[in-house]
């Protein structure tokens, strides 16, 4: 288990938690450690969404 952040890193949608140390696949299955949710994508996937706050 890494505790670095990594493209695939698990990535919570419902409480934007970033699990670091684990993948989509390990998290999923389990749901998300923090609210328990299955609602999980990849951190290259999940960042891509977030809004970009250096536009002006």
């Amino acid at each position: 288990m890494s505790r670095e952040l990594e493209d695939g890193t698990a990535c919570c949608d419902d409480c934007m938690e970033i699990n670091l140390g684990f993948t989509v696949d390990e998290v999923v299955e389990c749901g998300c450690p923090v609210c328990g949710s299955h609602n999980i994508r990849p951190y290259e996937e999940w960042v891509s969404d977030l809004p970009d706050v250096t536009e002006d």
